[in-house]
């Protein structure tokens, strides 16, 4: 915005000059001048900002295809290992579940003996 402003105040210097009469010509040859060179930096900064603009957006989806492509591989391998360890608890649980019910089948064997055939096993 500062080339703006300074086209603009340019361009009022150059009309006051006009507006006076007997300015000298060459006062008002040289404001001419200075507000040509003020709209060509004006061009130039428009120029610049339009390129930084297209570069930070192609930076900026550049990035996100970037970020995307990380979290996607972030939750991927998260899931495997969700997985994994869910596989590993499912055995470590069927393995518990197997030696309760041989536990409980000994258990629930010695109970339906009769009590003189318990007490024979037991000495």
């Amino acid at each position: 915005m500062m080339a703006k402003h300074d086209v603009d105040a340019k361009k009022v210097k150059w009309a006051k000059l006009r507006g006076t009469p007997g300015s000298p010509p060459e006062r008002l040859a040289e404001a001419e001048r200075e507000v040509s060179e003020a709209e060509a930096r004006l061009r130039s900064s428009k120029i610049a900002y339009e390129e930084l603009v297209s570069t930070m957006t192609e930076e900026l989806n550049r990035w996100q295809k970037e970020r995307s492509a990380d979290m996607s591989a972030l939750l991927r391998d998260f899931a495997l290992a969700q997985a994994s360890m869910s596989s590993e608890g499912v055995k470590a649980w069927s393995g518990l579940l197997a030696e309760l019910q041989a536990v409980q089948g000994t258990q629930t064997l010695a109970a339906a003996a009769p009590p003189q055939a318990a007490a024979a096993a037991a000495q």
